[in-house]
């Protein structure tokens, strides 16, 4: 996380035994000074701090939706294996979760970088998780604020990564979920993330 303030914190010991908790020493209070080492030093700390704290939300809800992404991926290859094990499945089923598959490759090539540009070295525009790594990297250690470009660049990523968690969220829980609602409908294949409907001797 981001360097804390100067000011007075609190410190204690807790055992976590079989999810009780027991406070073994404390707590302790203690100050935290500045050393006033910084060439350039930030003129108001608290708002260097609310920044990092609102890039840190950033990087945390993309590396989620980049994992999302990957267990999606896997998803819909299951699908599209399963449809070819459906024989009530329709030529247009097939054609609705390729298009699905296109629509998430361009989500995580804006999430993560077009991984074959990235192979051959291709010039290529950043990606939304290196831009927000980057700013992440550059002020995580050091007490200086961030500079115009680092708050430009959180800005633009804040940006663009609001409309790429838009459509994934569509594509998840409502486009994807239709195509896995139609599969069961019409007995496909189990396939993982998807609970089959169930009912007591009904055929």
């Amino acid at each position: 996380g981001p360097l804390a303030l100067a000011g007075t914190y609190t410190v204690e010991l807790v055992k976590v035994d079989q999810g009780a908790e027991s406070v073994l020493a404390g707590p302790e209070s203690f100050d935290v000074e500045p050393l006033a080492l910084a060439t350039f030093a930030a003129e108001d700390p608290a708002e260097v701090l609310a920044f990092r704290r609102r890039a840190a939300k950033l990087q945390r809800a993309v590396s989620g939706t980049i994992r999302v992404g990957g267990e999606l991926t896997k998803r819909l290859n299951h699908r599209r294996g399963a449809r070819f094990e459906t024989p009530l499945a329709s030529q247009q089923r097939l054609a609705t979760i390729e298009n699905l598959r296109s629509r998430l490759k361009r989500i995580q090539a804006e999430l993560s970088g077009d991984r074959v540009m990235r192979m051959h070295d291709i010039p290529r525009p950043r990606s939304i998780g290196e831009r927000i790594d980057g700013v992440m990297g550059s002020q995580l250690s050091v007490t200086s604020a961030p500079t115009q470009t680092q708050r430009a660049v959180l800005a633009e990523a804040e940006t663009m990564f609001t409309a790429v968690h838009a459509d994934l969220r569509v594509l998840l829980e409502q486009d994807l979920k239709a195509v896995e609602d139609r599969m069961e409908q019409a007995g496909a294949p189990w396939t993982p993330g998807r609970l089959p409907i169930w009912s007591p001797g009904a055929r």
